[in-house]
């Protein structure tokens, strides 16, 4: 069997060997027993078909062919010399491709001692989103915590016909929709990308910033007295940032990736699936009222764009742009780009923290390094009550010491609005 890729996973995909790879790092501490997590590797990749793929061009054109020979998922054990080591694998793993031809698209490097690990699992991204990658890691420890535990596999789609219903496939007003902003697509690329040439890739940085258990309390506590949250605080402060220290080359913008689970029903909450639409958010221009107005503000805009999201006709369209797709890399390897920062917030990771022989203590270094000229992204993870923030860039578009500057910034403002006494409102 072969499935052609939809577009966000032919988008994903590149051209086969550039990298996008999803790197997501468990802490742990305790005895991990090294046949059990071979055959947690081995289930898992039993259970999920896009595991059990590689890749094939036919025409030119990719698809991922499923029944053939795929070797076994790959894990490296390394010797663990400090707490550190993840930091520069996790940099060595943003430029190692995968096989795709070979396949499977998912390895793990172990990074073992007598009493600490570090578990970090790289996966392509065009298999998987971030809750994929949370499925995956959730799945591996049950497994090799208890081996004895079954997965139950699943069928993967053959088509997009499999995901939209027939009514609204068919529906004359969403086709003509779907038509008119392709339309618009693809003039927007022959007259303006076209003009455009791509520039050679930079090496990606990182740059983390934690909070503890106490300081994401004070965070979340105020954010609620505030009628907000974290995350509509966090996007307030890093607009206003970007703003501040950019000037006009500001663009007031934030992408944020949704979750199509909440949309599409037949994609389970355990399925590995790699599309996730986006909304866009932004500051007034003229920025009236306090920090938590802004915010409030915020969480509104959120809410209404996400509600307002229709992902069928954003799968219908990808259909529709597939054909584009080579004068889509080639602009986002050129441009500059229309937004400020990508800001991934998993939120709260739903992954046990103890089981019978180990513990997790932390979730790390969450990065993915895009080979776009804008590679600004930002991605927000809360573990045990703590918060880790991962700003991603590269050197040709946004030199390192100015994205800290950038970041401090955003973080002074929240800490500045957070050392403001709360004046209860009158609603």
């Amino acid at each position: 069997m072969k499935r052609k890729m939809l577009f966000f996973e032919r988008f994903m995909y590149v051209d086969g060997v550039t990298p996008i790879n999803c790197v997501m790092t468990l802490r742990v501490r305790g005895t991990i027993n090294p046949s059990n997590l071979r055959t947690a590797l081995n289930k898992v990749q039993a259970k999920h078909p896009l595991l059990q793929a590689r890749v094939i061009e036919e025409g030119g054109e990719p698809y991922f062919a499923f029944g053939d020979e795929v070797p076994e998922i790959p894990l490296e054990i390394v010797k663990r010399v400090s707490s550190e080591d993840w930091r520069a694998r996790t940099a060595a793993e943003w430029k190692v491709p995968f096989d795709a031809k070979v396949g499977p698209l998912l390895r793990l490097v172990w990074i073992r001692s007598e009493e600490f690990s570090e578990l970090m699992m790289i996966a392509h991204h065009c298999i998987c989103d971030g809750g994929s990658v949370m499925t995956l890691i959730r799945e591996v420890l049950q497994v090799t915590d208890e081996p004895e535990t079954e997965l139950v596999p699943y069928v993967s789609f053959s088509a997009l016909t499999d995901l939209i219903p027939n009514e609204v496939l068919t529906d004359p007003k969403m086709q003509r929709r779907v038509q008119r902003r392709a339309w618009l697509y693809k003039v927007f690329l022959a007259v303006i990308a076209s003009r455009t040439r791509a520039l050679p890739a930079s090496d990606p940085y990182v740059l983390y910033w934690n909070a503890n258990a106490e300081e994401l309390a004070a965070i979340n506590h105020r954010c609620i007295a505030e009628d907000t949250n974290t995350y509509a605080a966090f996007c307030v402060a890093f607009l206003q940032a970007f703003r501040e220290i950019q000037g006009r080359k500001a663009k007031n913008k934030i992408m944020c990736p949704v979750s199509i689970r909440r949309f599409i029903r037949s994609v389970k909450s355990d399925m590995l699936f790699a599309f996730a639409p986006t909304i866009e958010l932004s500051l007034p221009k003229e920025s009236r009222g306090d920090f938590w107005t802004l915010a409030r503000q915020m969480k509104r805009s959120i809410g209404e764009k996400i509600e307002g999201m229709n992902a069928y006709e954003d799968l219908m369209l990808g259909a529709r742009m597939l054909s584009s797709l080579p004068r889509i890399i080639n602009f986002l390897r050129s441009s500059r780009g229309g937004h400020d920062v990508a800001f991934s917030n998993m939120g709260r990771l739903r992954i046990p923290s103890k089981y019978k022989a180990f513990q997790v203590e932390a979730v790390v270094g969450s990065t993915v390094a895009v080979p776009w000229r804008n590679t600004n992204t930002l991605i927000a993870t809360n573990f045990l009550n703590a918060m880790e923030l991962s700003f991603i860039s590269n050197e040709r578009f946004l030199p390192q010491r100015e994205a800290q500057t950038i970041q401090q910034r955003a973080l002074e403002l929240l800490k500045q609005a957070m050392a403001i006494p709360h004046a209860p409102r009158a609603d």
